[in-house]
């Protein structure tokens, strides 16, 4: 990709739109492109115009470098079918992007464990500012899509599927009646249970997450050797465990539920004279109103 051309909005499009990337295995760099063409609808400029500063030093690192994907080699063949095969999401979000990123592990007869990318998938971040929760649950939301569709080529195998992500909260709002939340979370629950159901996720930390590589972005150069993206963490790791929750109902955004109180008043039999004479003059004034519209017709 030449580096000597002007850097304008187009040029950073025209450029990105060469990346072709089907399966997401590319997807840390290409993020960080995507990042950046948002960033450029943030100011006021025009298609032709040079980019700012803090964008341009940005692109012109990641087109200097982007070069050396080449160097990567992915097999085409992940397992053999006389493995025990299972699948493995990950999701992660950040302030910029959310990623989600599928996993084969298959152990053979001898007990060797292979784990092999299958396919990822990024989306930056809305432009309108949405809380980390949130985002967590749209990319746990995302690797459910990505995993229902990875999972479809393979039915004739007998797969376990796993999914996992570092948020607590959003294993909490998984973990309960979707009609408990607010609609936001309702909504994108009650469609991750239909693919996922609740005994399929696990939590993970942060630092055995591979998808935290997609929603942040890295460097073609880091990329190139990087185990966690390439392999996941260690399979040996990948406990199902269960964390601790610790979230008040306003971080869960718990269905706020009004109770309706209905108040009966018995008013006395008798009446006083001043009331008498409100009932009476009220009574004469529609008699009149209905005589007048009589007469009118």
């Amino acid at each position: 990709m030449p580096i000597d051309r002007p850097n304008t909005k187009h040029q950073l499009l025209s450029d990105s739109a060469k990346l072709f990337d089907p399966f997401g295995w590319f997807a840390p760099v290409i993020v960080r492109v995507k990042i950046l063409y948002q960033k450029c609808w943030l100011y006021d400029f025009n298609w032709h115009d040079l980019l700012p500063p803090t964008i341009e030093e940005e692109w012109i690192e990641v087109k200097k470098t982007l070069h050396q994907l080449e160097q990567i080699k992915i097999p085409r063949w992940a397992s053999n079918y006389n493995s025990n095969v299972q699948l493995h999401g990950f999701s992660d979000a950040s302030e910029e992007a959310y990623a989600a990123v599928v996993y084969l592990r298959s152990v053979d007869y001898n007990n060797e464990v292979h784990v092999t990318l299958l396919a990822a998938k990024t989306k930056v971040a809305p432009v309108r500012q949405n809380s980390i929760p949130r985002l967590e649950l749209k990319a746990a939301e995302l690797l459910a899509k990505l995993m229902k569709q990875v999972a479809g080529p393979l039915k004739r195998f007998n797969i376990e599927r796993y999914a996992w992500t570092d948020s607590t909260i959003v294993l909490q709002w998984l973990s309960g009646h979707p009609c408990k939340w607010d609609t936001y979370v309702a909504n994108r629950t009650s469609l991750i249970l239909d693919v996922l159901p609740r005994k399929h996720w696990s939590h993970v930390t942060s630092k055995n997450n591979p998808a935290d590589c997609a929603s942040r972005g890295i460097s073609p150069s880091d990329l190139v050797n990087h185990p966690l993206w390439w392999t996941g963490p260690d399979s040996s790791t990948w406990n199902r465990e269960v964390p601790d929750y610790n979230n008040s109902e306003d971080t869960l955004e718990v269905r706020k539920r009004y109770k309706t109180l209905n108040i009966t008043v018995s008013l006395p039999v008798t009446t006083n004279v001043i009331e008498k004479q409100i009932i009476k003059q009220r009574s004469s004034l529609i008699a009149q109103l209905n005589l007048s519209r009589i007469d009118g017709s």
